[in-house]
């Protein structure tokens, strides 16, 4: 029996006794509840968040009453709260039944000794996390270095087990909360139930699967004659089952194999077939309790093996190397609490869409909830999973953290690994990184942080992440590989980070380090799961959180907006190295979209081209939690930037790519091959004048070999022309199918000889869908369409060259009921952005 707790409580200000009582919603947080009560303005918008730190720096209480009637109390009762943020003690008609201090935990306690016929009235006190950090170093003597990269740093946040980047970072506001942001209620169970299953595949040499599962059953009631049923229905509907005896002396496990399984495989390689798992216990052949997850039949490890670069570090599923495609997750909201399903389906959509198959879930933000983790299951998602640690030190001197922190791991660990999209657990992100290499000569007394300020030994750091985690992971989860850091290098000396022979690696040279972005081609890492590139959100998001007339780079608000320190002078940096000074607020918001694809486009094609010596590009960052400048390339409001567009395209399974010279005016083409199979294709080239003339074009046969690289054939220009009057397009097909396409310049954009180009456009409807056929007399690069009259449009920031038509679908069921006409689209090409000469 389940008495739920969520719904209307109240909320009060501990510490103003002026402070009059608001009503309250739960699940829920904080910062939510005072929105609603209409008690401050959004903290999203403009600058009111640094209006709002009172906020995290005060105590709150929430409160409600509920019923019992006599029957209810005759059952063991405990009160189980599936998630608190973050320090706070529950008291139950005025009785403390249970003090939490971790954000990443389920907590629960017995209660039936404090609950009464009647009414009952509970009570949770949440105290400040800055007064509690400040507390716990005067309690140890011992100080933490800042916790946090940006403009808001937290000392001694490293004794928090809460979301670090809810104390601001440099993509993101302070808006430190509390509140109750999972279900809470009361649960009496009066016989034995299963509390969860371990899943063990073994993939055979035959092909089949045996599953061998290990239910973990919870006693605390006995129940007579128990059996326990396992029941797996295939996608087509085949049933598989098997059931053993239950005693609580007796250790149950349950097989079942699987011949001629339908394997699950990640997006862009095979199908992701999930099967329905459900345990069903019985007691005197009646049914008391179940258990059922969605699980894929699949096998994914971690392959380092020694090679002739050093250390190989890729994925292998199913027995198959996967180039790794993708990027690194943020919380999707400042209060993740708050973030609908549809909002999770359509990022996860999005993000298989983009032709990736791999999401880093970030150490500085939260472990998802379950919603995610199935959404990358159903669209071939794998996920790379941090703990939550990050960019601090962590008192692994106190018993009583490591005790708090093994619990936190055990629950998320079992609570994810059934997930076939699961596959990789990291111990944290960048605080092996950011040890002080100034004292590398004696382990004992390396610092994790700046010298002056940082506490945490070597040897505390290898405790925490090498072993604590690492057996955690082992215990509960000895199927999926463990990584102790993000970055890491396994290999030679540990602490030579970002090791082009083995491990991952954290590029940030372009960017914080201003290398120009050819700086890219000269790396050569085992797998890069971070680098990045910022730009501003669609002109339409950024007007949701500035006023009129602060829609200016420059202005108060949208520098407000900019966490980053060296942001918006690096992005106007690289675009003046790139392109014309745009001509209006609008075309600088577009421009700087164009760089950051530019950026992450540089990269990822040449590490697309260097495998299988490097094998993953998880770039920085998916998704945005606010409104504002940042590393995404989807906005806060869900808005694709001209890096999502791009990824589309260099994450293609067949891409072609090109190394251009510009000294000669020629170019290498490459073709990379994602899949395992081997197949004829066309490779048709495009040589162009700025004007428009059609100076060569040509088409060649290539045969594409399996999984990897290949140089297909070297194209040259010789004529008067020079490198500001040449565009190189070209295409792959493979039988009538365009696979991929590109663009290679041979000077900087803007010093192209650029002409205006006449963008025609024809608009015919058929049944399911409209089209969207375009063409232009002169090149137009990175065309985006402007319209406010369908939902989407599927393509933005595409070239159109003369000759060659560009078709843009749009389904009836996003056209909102309109009949389009041709004037409801504005075609803005790169040209636009100039300034025009009078």
């Amino acid at each position: 029996m389940r008495i739920d707790l969520g719904g209307a409580w109240t909320l009060n200000h501990s510490q103003r006794s002026d402070f009059q009582q608001i009503a309250a919603q739960v699940p829920g947080t904080l910062y939510t509840d005072l929105l609603a009560a209409e008690l401050i303005d959004d903290p999203l918008y403009g600058d009111n968040e640094a209006k709002q730190y009172w906020i995290g720096e005060s105590d709150w209480s929430y409160e409600r009453h509920f019923q019992l009637t006599e029957a209810q109390l005759d059952l063991r009762t405990t009160l189980v709260c599936e998630g608190l943020d973050t320090l706070c003690d529950i008291f139950i008609n005025g009785q403390l039944i249970l003090s939490a201090n971790n954000q990443f935990r389920r907590w629960t306690t017995h209660v039936s000794q404090v609950l009464i016929v009647g009414d009952n009235h509970i009570r949770i006190e949440f105290r400040s996390p800055f007064t509690y950090a400040a507390q716990q170093e005067n309690t140890h003597g011992r100080v933490l270095n800042q916790t946090g990269i940006g403009l808001h740093r937290l000392n001694g946040g490293g004794w928090l087990r809460k979301s670090p980047c809810n104390f601001g970072w440099d993509w993101g506001p302070r808006c430190v909360t509390c509140g109750i942001p999972g279900n809470i209620y009361l649960e009496s169970i009066s016989t034995t139930s299963i509390a969860t299953a371990h899943i063990h595949q073994d993939h055979l040499p035959n092909a089949g699967v045996r599953l061998v599962l290990s239910p973990e059953m919870d006693f605390s009631s006995i129940s007579p004659n128990m059996t326990i049923q396992v029941r797996l229905t295939s996608p087509d509907g085949e049933v598989f089952e098997s059931s053993t005896h239950v005693t609580p002396k007796s250790s149950q496990q349950l097989a079942i194999e699987i011949q001629n399984p339908r394997l699950w495989w990640p997006n862009g390689i095979g199908e992701q077939a999930l099967y329905h798992l459900g345990l069903t216990l019985y007691s005197d052949n009646q049914e008391i309790d179940q258990w059922q997850r969605n699980i894929g039949l699949r096998k994914i490890e971690l392959n380092r093996k020694p090679d002739q670069w050093g250390e190989s570090f890729q994925f292998h599923v199913n027995g198959l190397p996967v180039f790794s495609k993708g990027a690194n997750w943020i919380p999707a909201d400042v209060f993740p609490s708050r973030i609908e399903p549809e909002l999770y389906e359509t990022l996860i959509r999005d993000t298989a869409a983009a032709n990736m198959n791999m999401l880093r879930v970030w150490g500085g933000g939260i472990y998802e909830p379950d919603l995610f983790y199935d959404l990358c299951d159903k669209h071939g998602i794998m996920v790379w999973q941090d703990f939550m640690f990050a960019c601090t030190a962590y008192p692994a001197f106190d018993p009583s953290f490591i005790s708090n922190v093994k619990i936190e791991a055990a629950e998320n660990i079992k609570r994810i690994r059934h997930h076939a999209c699961l596959a990789l657990w990291c111990g944290n992100n960048e605080i092996e990184h950011i040890s002080d290499l100034g004292e590398k000569k004696d382990n004992s007394k390396l610092l994790i942080g700046d010298a002056n300020d940082g506490k945490m030994t070597w040897e505390e750091y290898c405790y925490l992440y090498d072993d604590v985690l690492r057996e955690q992971v082992q215990t509960h989860n000895p199927q999926t590989d463990y990584w102790p850091s993000s970055p890491h290098t396994p290999r030679g000396d540990r602490l030579n980070h970002n090791s082009e022979r083995s491990g991952d690696a954290h590029l940030w040279e372009v960017w914080h380090g201003r290398q120009p972005f050819e700086y890219y081609r000269d790396c050569e890492h085992r797998f890069n799961s971070e680098f990045g590139f910022q730009s501003f959100p669609e002109p339409a998001t950024v007007n949701t959180y500035t006023t009129a007339g602060e829609h200016n780079i420059s202005s108060y608000e949208m520098e407000y907006h900019q966490r980053s320190p060296i942001g918006n002078s690096t992005i106007i940096d690289y675009m003046l190295s790139w392109f014309q000074l745009p001509n209006s607020e609008e075309q600088t918001l577009w421009v700087s979209q164009i760089v950051q694809g530019m950026a992450i486009k540089y990269a990822v094609e040449h590490w697309r081209r260097s495998m299988p010596r490097g094998m993953g590009t998880l770039y920085w960052q998916l998704n945005d939690c606010w409104g504002g400048p940042s590393w995404s390339s989807i906005d806060y409001l869900g808005r694709w930037k001209a890096l999502h567009y791009m990824a589309r395209d260099f994450n293609a399974p067949l891409l072609i790519s090109a190394l251009e010279n510009k000294e000669t005016l020629s170019a290498d083409i490459y073709i990379s091959n994602d899949s395992h199979h081997a197949c004829s294709g066309e490779v048709r080239l495009y040589w162009y004048s700025c004007a428009g003339k059609l100076i060569n074009s040509s088409n060649q046969h290539v045969e594409i070999k399996s999984f990897g690289t290949q140089l297909v054939l070297n194209t040259g220009y010789e004529g008067k022309l020079n490198h500001r009057d040449l565009i190189l397009y070209y295409e792959l097909y493979v039988g009538s199918e365009l696979k991929s396409k590109n663009l290679s310049l041979f000077g900087r954009p803007k010093h192209l000889k650029l002409e205006a180009p006449q963008i025609t456009l024809e608009l015919s409807h058929q049944t399911e869908h409209s089209v969207l056929t375009l063409r232009a007399d002169k090149p137009a690069l990175w065309v985006r369409i402007e319209q406010n009259v369908v939902d989407s449009v599927s393509d933005q920031f595409f070239h159109l060259l003369p000759n060659i038509k560009h078709e843009i679908h749009i389904p009836k069921s996003q056209q909102q009921g309109r009949h389009l006409e041709t004037t409801d689209f504005e075609l803005i090409s790169l040209r636009d952005s100039f300034i025009q000469k009078p």
